[in-house]
């Protein structure tokens, strides 16, 4: 579908781009990149909290407090909340540019300049889908980066046993888990869905609803061997009287395809491309999101935006760049599961 087509008359489309003011083209592409940023936010958001400008935040975790018995005459002693951990956000630049001399603008019609705009949109929304999956599940190592203003910030994974005292007991814990049985071993015993669910809602006063998401070439493991899975109800195919079928949860954009439901940990599976092989990420999708978006602290700075216009004869250039990093902030809301038969964990290649 033609970006411009949308502004402009579908006739107009085949005409030079020197028929136009530059201002006109420049006004139409920031358009364009606004409304591009805004979905392409919206789509991401089950994975991302909001944004933040800041290279480092202390994360407050909430407490519980179920009162103290007291006596007539008693007073309870004062308690307070003060489980609390730092986690740190990256900013990374990235750029895309296209460019052509004096000869080829002379027939280059706004439908190729269309093209290349649309290719430069959906390489940025690409790279933010990867680098969300790289903060969530491509290593379960922190590392450090290095801020221009704070110095060496430590970035944090999901709850990693690297020290960090959660919860009441003030125990540390690990979201990066190795099944012990291979990824065509799946049964009623071996579910990862199960281990996912229960890892994740053991920080959780409520029974939150997860979503799992799994690589596509696990799909017929998961439907065949897995006794406790209720497949989605498919369109056009009234079921029987006595079958259970699936349904999504409501009112959330989560990518993928959906499967259906295991019904053993109530988990909406989910299969996506983007999920490596033998790889599963769970999340508890009724509290907040595991990442935060870092943005600079100039407003000038931000968002997906044409950054220059160059011209050298016979060369003219158009520079894009966006400044942003991914980083998570709530640790103990996701769960990753390497479906491996040893007791190793191993990055996967997001």
């Amino acid at each position: 579908m033609s970006l411009f087509a949308g502004i402009l008359r579908t006739e107009d489309l085949n005409r030079s781009l020197t028929e136009f003011a530059p201002e006109t083209i420049e006004s139409m592409i920031g358009e364009i990149l606004a409304a591009h940023e805004a979905e392409r936010n919206a789509a991401n958001a089950l994975f991302v909290a909001g944004e933040t400008t800041a290279p480092t935040a202390v994360i407050r975790e909430a407490g519980i407090d179920e009162g103290q018995e007291i006596g007539e005459d008693g007073r309870p002693l004062e308690t307070h909340v003060s489980g609390h951990y730092e986690v740190g956000f990256p900013l990374k630049r990235l750029g895309w540019a296209v460019g052509w001399n004096d000869e080829t603008a002379a027939y280059m019609t706004v439908a190729d300049l269309d093209r290349e705009v649309s290719a430069k949109l959906a390489g940025n929304a690409r790279r933010h889908w990867r680098e969300i999956l790289r903060a969530v599940i491509g290593s379960n190592s922190n590392y450090t980066y290095t801020d221009r203003f704070a110095g060496s910030v430590t970035v944090r994974r999901l709850a990693n046993q690297d020290g960090t005292p959660y919860g009441e007991d003030a125990l540390q814990d690990n979201h990066y888990l190795v099944s012990g049985y291979a990824n065509n071993a799946l049964s009623a015993t071996n579910n990862p869905f199960v281990t996912l669910a229960t890892e994740i809602r053991e920080h959780f006063d409520t029974t939150s609803r997860i979503v799992a998401f799994v690589n596509p070439a696990q799909v017929a493991e998961i439907q065949n061997d897995l006794t406790t899975f209720v497949d989605r109800g498919v369109d056009g195919i009234v079921p029987a009287n006595t079958t259970a079928v699936a349904n999504e949860p409501g009112a959330l954009r989560v990518p993928g395809d959906f499967l259906g439901i295991d019904s053993a940990s109530g988990t909406y599976v989910y299969a996506w491309n983007r999920i490596p092989a033998s790889y599963v990420y769970a999340q508890a999708i009724d509290e907040p999101a595991p990442l935060l978006r870092r943005v600079p602290e100039p407003a000038q700075l931000r968002g997906f935006r044409t950054v220059a216009e160059e011209e050298h004869f016979p060369f003219y250039k158009r520079t894009w760049r966006e400044l942003f990093g991914y980083a998570v902030a709530n640790r103990l809301v996701g769960a990753v599961m390497f479906l491996d038969g040893g007791s190793s964990w191993s990055d996967p290649s997001v």
